[in-house]
């Protein structure tokens, strides 16, 4: 059975055009109806941050030195799993997270639909292939012991059909990490409940899927994986618990971020990274984060 459910959002003008739609296998929601391959082609290759978020480029690349050292994370619970360095990041953006582990000794690979993206990456010495993992095979590219996915998957008609691909890209043995935003978790369902708020996270026609800490191991179990590690990134809504309503406010929001990551680098800089990994693996533990990052591991 589909389960449908009523989308509520004012700050989306064309909500009313879609609905969700859960998926009774494993869960995740996803919109109704789809948007097409050409749309969202034609949206990720030339429009995506021109015309919807002109300054996210800047921004990231403002931030770059925050990124390189949360990568660092990401790359240190890698390298507790797994000897073999061959990885692929697929929508590898600015190619930010392919720049740490090329530091780190890894053979890496990028594939990102963004032109203006891509040529940054380029320019800073990532090999950045331009189109979707879509538009390439096992004889174009390669096998690889990892393959990564960064915000995403939320943007992909079928998910299960591309972890299906990726399985088939991996090396024996080989991981899948994938990182998603963390929506419908508890903390977005107590700032409804306590707070009013409508449900903010859904961004139609960009992010199609909408996955947790439950359906997302589900999805990929059915895919031929084994969930082996969980992940969270700083749970945003508590500053909306805390009464710092930045829904709709990009001046709070922007506030709100930057605390975030002076939280995260004060960390660091106290020699306290390990402390942060064990608090942000606690909040994976109870379903919280804003982001949400799962390791699998190739079942053959």
């Amino acid at each position: 059975m589909i389960k449908l459910m009523t989308m509520k959002n004012p700050h989306h003008r064309d909500l009313e055009d879609y609905k969700i739609v859960e998926d009774s296998n494993c869960g995740f929601r996803q919109l109704s109806p789809i948007p097409s391959e050409e749309e969202l082609k034609e949206l990720y290759t030339e429009d995506y941050y021109q015309d919807h978020y002109p300054e996210w480029i800047e921004k990231s690349l403002k931030e770059k030195d925050y990124w390189l050292m949360m990568y660092e994370d990401r790359f240190d619970a890698l390298e507790k799993r797994t000897e073999k360095r061959r990885i692929l990041d697929i929508g590898s953006f600015l190619g930010f997270f392919l720049e740490v582990g090329q530091k780190r000794g890894w053979d890496c690979l990028g594939i990102e639909p963004s032109t203006p993206a891509r040529e940054i990456a380029i320019k800073a010495g990532i090999d950045t292939k331009s189109g979707l993992f879509e538009d390439y095979t096992v004889d174009d590219i390669g096998t690889f012991d990892v393959i990564n996915l960064a915000l995403t998957l939320e943007h992909i008609r079928d998910p299960k059909l591309t972890i299906e691909r990726i399985y088939q890209f991996l090396n024996p043995g080989g991981l899948i990490v994938i990182e998603v935003p963390n929506d419908f978790n508890p903390l977005q369902e107590a700032a409804q409940k306590v707070l009013g708020v409508h449900q903010y996270w859904l961004a139609p026609p960009h992010h199609i899927n909408y996955f947790n800490f439950d359906n997302l191991p589900k999805l990929l179990k059915n895919c031929g994986f084994e969930t082996i590690h969980k992940m969270a990134t700083f749970p945003m809504e508590l500053f909306l618990m805390m009464g710092e309503n930045y829904i709709g406010n990009n001046e709070v929001g922007s506030s709100c971020h930057s605390r975030r990551m002076t939280f995260e680098k004060n960390m660091n800089k106290a020699g306290l990274n390990n402390m942060r990994a064990k608090l942000y693996d606690f909040f994976a533990s109870e379903g919280i984060g804003r982001e949400m990052i799962v390791f699998g591991e190739k079942i053959d």
